[in-house]
């Protein structure tokens, strides 16, 4: 690299990655790989739309690039459609907001005290301004329960458009049957959404429940987390996909194509294909029979790393872990705010 200054500094992150110790569960180590497609031509590439309808020329590599990004995820989570193109997360919840609600409609979410993300109704996002956000609880912070009591309660009360499952900062497996119940007795209309960004790899890999076994409608996720890809996001569906010269009518059958609309051009612009195309190798490593052996050692990793840190005095959040977070009261344990336990992490392990 001729930039010298930006080299230097892409060699000193190399180097903190492969010697500093990385506990943050938002981040993962991609292969060369992944790396390579995401640093590759395709990034010259425009391609605003979708594969076979797309507003620029030469797609011949586009089409086809995006297709198998879209078939592997569909292979991996069981889904009818898959839109690769959200630029991460956030944008991916937000899309499907847009697809299914309009303003002022409730979604019923995990409140962010209790393990909920941001885009779940923070009241300083911009989807909080837009649409109606109720959070549900952590019933026993010991155990990491959910209060399936309040959070029926709280739909039968609000009737949501949208029951979202799932977290940013949550240790435990959720029961998906008590909130597919739930949707059910909210009526027809109840839109059923996992955000499985934290647990996508776990997913694949069988060493965590898929949403859509038991009836959601709709799995949004990063890709940069568990599932080991590039940083993106991704959408998963079941439905019908089609076509239409006009918007479809807001049925949950139509719900890929209402997300597709809302993706592009309701909430992005062209899709970051050099990203596509490193999605897609993350995709292939992750229907690779070894990807189930790394994901069922994470696992296996976090829960022997959570007995030993309680072993030392750490204070964990429900107790300990059932995927790959762990969650340390260190204030409790130890009298210290999390800013300081970063930098005493070493000495305190």
């Amino acid at each position: 690299m001729v930039d010298t200054q930006v080299a230097d500094l892409i060699a000193s992150e190399d180097k903190r990655e492969h010697e500093g110790l990385e506990l943050i569960p938002s981040e993962n180590y991609v292969s060369a790989d992944v790396l390579e497609a995401n640093g590759s031509i395709f990034t010259n590439k425009y391609s605003e739309g979708y594969p076979g309808k797309r507003y620029y020329g030469g797609q011949d590599f586009t089409d086809p690039l995006e297709q198998l990004a879209i078939d592997r995820a569909k292979k991996l989570f069981k889904a009818d459609h898959a839109n690769v193109q959200p630029h991460s997360g956030v944008p991916a919840n937000e899309a499907v907001y847009y697809a299914w609600l309009e303003p002022g409609d409730t979604v019923l979410g995990m409140d962010l005290g209790h393990g909920g993300h941001l885009s779940h109704g923070n009241p300083m996002t911009r989807s909080a301004h837009i649409y109606n956000f109720v959070g549900y609880k952590v019933k026993d912070i010991t155990t990491g329960e959910i209060d399936y009591e309040e959070l029926r309660a709280l739909a039968l009360k609000h009737k949501p458009k949208i029951i979202l499952a799932g977290f940013s900062a949550y240790p435990r497996e959720l029961d998906y049957a008590k909130f597919a119940a739930i949707a059910k007795e909210v009526g027809p209309d109840c839109l059923l959404m996992a955000d499985m960004a934290h647990i996508a790899g776990l997913i694949v890999a069988g060493e965590a429940k898929n949403p859509f076994d038991y009836g959601f409608h709709v799995i949004t996720t990063t890709t940069h987390k568990t599932l080991r890809g590039p940083r993106g996001g991704l959408i998963l569906s079941k439905g019908t996909v089609s076509t239409p010269l006009k918007a479809p009518e807001k049925t949950i059958q139509n719900i890929p194509t209402l997300i597709d609309r809302a993706i592009f051009p309701g909430t992005q612009g062209g899709p970051h294909m050099h990203t596509i195309a490193a999605k897609a190798v993350a995709f292939g490593e992750a229907l690779r029979p070894e990807f189930k052996t790394y994901a069922k050692q994470v696992v296996k990793n976090a829960s022997v790393l959570a007995e030993e840190l309680k072993k030392r005095g750490f204070i964990l959040v429900a107790g300990g872990t059932s995927n790959h977070l762990i969650l340390a009261d260190v204030n409790q344990s130890f009298g210290i705010d999390g800013g300081v336990a970063e930098k005493r992490s070493t000495k305190l392990v």
